[in-house]
Formats: C-alpha cells, structure tokens, sequence
C-alpha cells in the first residue's frame, strides 16, 4: 500500500525565509506575542501545514483546538466564499441576517439544556464566559463568582480573574475583578475526590463567600490547562444541587471539551445536571475559524429568563462587549 509522506524538511529549522520574517516580527510585533514555534506558515491542507520554506509538518495545535476539519476544508472554503459573494459584515444588531439566526436555531436543539432556549455568538470563548457573567449577574442581582483551581476562562478582564493560572496569564497585570472567588477542582487520580471538593466548595459559601450573594459558579466539565480533567458526574450533579439550593446560576465553559467529536455535541449531554436551566458558554471549538473571524456560542434556558434580565439597547450594547 502506497503511504503519503506528511512530513517534509527542505532546509534547516526555521529556514531563512522564516527566520527573515521572524526578524522583522521582532521590530514591529508587540512582546507578548511570544512564539512557539519558528516557523512562518504560507498553506494549510487538513492536518499539515508548509511553511514559506517548504517545509511541511504535522499540525497538533489547529489553531489551539478551533480547526475541527482541519485547513483549507473544501466545505468550509465554499462557505465563504459563498458569504463572502453576498456581504461581509453589518454588526447584527444594526441590521441583521438569516444565517445568525439558522445557526441560532441549529444550536439550541444540540444544546443540553432544558426548556426553551435562546443563543447569542461573539468573538472568542472569553466574551461567551464575561458575556454569560454579565447575564447571572442581571438575573440575580447579585455580584460575586465562584470559580476553580486550574480554571482557564479567558484573557479579557473578568475571565483572567477567573483564570487560576498565574504563569503566564496574570503574573504582572493585576488588579483584578473583584468578587471572583476560587475552590479547588476534583481529581480522580490525584485527588481531591468529588467528595472532598464539594465540601470544600460548600465551606467556601460559608467561610469566603455567602452563598445569597454568589451569581454563578463557573466551571469547565474537562479541565483544561489544570491538565484535561474530566469532572466526575457526581461532583457536577453536586454543583447542580448547590446552585438550585442557592439560587445561583451554573455557568458551563465548554472550551475545552470535543465539541462534535465522537458524535456527541457536548460534553454535558449524557449528563442528569443538566436537565434544569444552566448558561452554557462555549468556546471555538465550535467552529473551524476563519482568520478574522473566530466565533463562541452563548446559550441558556429562557425559562428563567435569564437573557430578558438585560432589556434593550444598552443590553444589545453589553452583549458586544
């Protein structure tokens, strides 16, 4: 059986036509957009990528987990292009179009929320977690959020607070949002058990935080930069009964679960916590990204009336960032 060779090196690492332009980014590219890898990309075809030297590798980043059929997929070109030919952008608020609400209607009925639903997009996963925030906290009235050790949620403001990574997300830029408080995460292997982490997430509602003042309680089924952790069912069944107990809204960062992978949509669908109304927040997983034009999914039950907490232009307003 003939085998394609994915992996191709025409000259040294980076070559010169890299390190040429790598110079040149060093002169007019702001510091914190360190690289890791030293090599310039001229074409993407599903999981490989050559650079302007003609050199071509295997991609395991895809854009950091945002290429889910990989580059330049012929669906995804034709697409486009095909928005391209009709229009380019209005800002959907100031006149809107068809597709935003297909793909409104196509989200709801995958995502694992009971009840009617409603959906909003944004820019990247960190305005679907500040946006999703700013919802909790107009539906109840109340300022604080609970978020876990390991978290990542995000580098605008009110996500980086809830970022528990220090190295190197925060170290150097603080202040941060206040009322953001944080417990810490269940591990199966290293521990603590889910046992353990609900009793200290219900100590801290007592001890940190009082719990009539908590919004939401923001958390990620798979950890992700706390290492990929999946969240036992009962710690998440827990958090559920916490929230329905105190009046808080659960908020679920999907950012780093497989969204449409193995066939199933998210990573909370077989899941029981689900079935009551949480703000589910999704990152760009959801889409293969163009390059200007990232996209995450906010969704949440409307029979709490959770999105209709924040009425007209000025909610229209905050929900753009």
């Amino acid at each position: 059986m003939a085998m394609t060779r994915s992996i191709e090196l025409k000259t040294e690492i980076p070559g010169p036509r890299s390190r040429e332009i790598l110079e040149r980014k060093e002169r007019v590219v702001a510091a914190p957009l360190s690289l890791v890898h030293p090599i310039v990309i001229a074409q993407g075809e599903g999981a490989r990528l050559t650079d302007v030297d003609g050199n071509t590798f295997l991609d395991f980043a895809g854009g950091v987990g945002c290429l889910n059929v990989g580059h330049t997929h012929s669906a995804v070109a034709a697409a486009a292009k095909d928005q391209l030919d009709h229009f380019s952008h209005t800002d959907f608020t100031i006149v809107p179009y068809e597709v935003y609400v297909r793909l409104a209607e196509r989200l709801i009925e995958l995502v694992p929320i009971s009840g009617a639903k409603k959906a909003a997009f944004f820019n990247a996963g960190t305005e679907a977690v500040e946006n999703a925030v700013k919802f909790a906290r107009s539906y109840t009235k109340r300022p604080a959020i609970v978020g876990f050790e390991g978290g990542f949620h995000g580098r605008t403001l009110l996500s980086l607070s809830l970022t528990s990574k220090t190295h190197p997300y925060k170290a150097g830029l603080g202040p941060f949002a206040p009322e953001v408080y944080r417990v810490p995460f269940p591990h199966s292997y290293r521990g603590p058990s889910a046992e353990d982490a609900l009793a200290a997430l219900e100590r801290a509602l007592i001890t940190q935080v009082a719990a009539e003042t908590v919004a939401a309680i923001v958390i990620e089924p798979v950890l992700g930069e706390g290492g990929f952790v999946v969240a036992p069912r009962e710690y998440l069944e827990g958090v559920r009964r916490i929230c329905d107990d105190n009046g808080i809204v659960m908020v679920v960062d999907e950012s780093r679960s497989p969204v449409g992978f193995r066939s199933r949509q998210w990573s909370a669908r077989r899941r029981s916590w689900t079935r009551r109304p949480t703000p589910a927040s999704a990152a760009p997983t959801l889409a293969t990204r163009l390059r200007w034009q990232p996209l995450s999914p906010c969704s949440t039950s409307s029979r709490k009336r959770i999105w209709s907490s924040v009425r007209g232009r000025s909610a229209r307003r905050s929900a753009r960032g």
